[in-house]
């Protein structure tokens, strides 16, 4: 979805700004990346917070506020606004990396393990979205559009590989939510009727 408004941004964003603001498609990628990466993080962040662990967190946040404003006050004078966004995303990825490693050691000494195939799934949706994005940006209108469907052709083969991969209880459980939606969105057109 972020490839769609990437490539919709263009054309919206004036409209939305009233041709105040320019639109800066690095910006928005790094900042919309950043996002990403902030979202596949929440399962490491929720061990570390489950477990209490409080020097973990603290220290995750001290390192992701150091690198975001050390990027931004040595850069922002060389290249503008988008290396704050660069910023933003390097200490994103940064504490990633370091929400895993402490999430891994959590599971670790409970006898469990990191879940890398799910994990891995999802960094390679990231790298596939970030590949996508920096593609319709560079190329022309029509390869754009040539790289926005090849984009999301990757990211439905992405998500069948992972869903494949669930272990069957989970993808009952998923399908029969889905169902129980669809279930109460028909009853509520009916009601509307």
């Amino acid at each position: 979805m972020v490839v769609v408004i990437q490539f919709i941004a263009p054309t919206l964003f004036p409209i939305w700004t009233h041709n105040k603001i320019d639109f800066d498609s690095w910006t928005f990628g790094a900042l919309s990346l950043s996002v990403l990466v902030l979202a596949i993080s929440q399962p490491a962040v929720a061990i570390i917070q489950g477990k209490n662990s409080v020097r973990a967190q603290f220290l995750v946040s001290l390192i992701g506020t150091l690198i975001a404003i050390a990027g931004m006050y040595i850069l922002i004078p060389i290249y503008g606004i988008r290396s704050a966004a660069c910023s933003l995303l390097a200490a994103e990825l940064i504490c990633l990396s370091l929400n895993v490693f402490w999430a891994k050691q959590l599971l670790k000494k409970n006898g469990l393990e990191w879940p890398w195939r799910s994990f891995r799934t999802l960094v390679a949706s990231i790298l596939a979205t970030a590949a996508g994005m920096i593609a319709i940006d560079f190329f022309t209108s029509y390869l754009s559009k040539v790289f926005l469907i090849l984009t999301l052709i990757t990211q439905i083969c992405i998500a069948k590989w992972y869903w494949n991969h669930l272990p069957l209880l989970v993808r009952n459980q998923a399908v029969t939510l889905i169902f129980k939606v669809k279930a109460i969105s028909l009853i509520r057109r009916i009601i509307h009727l």
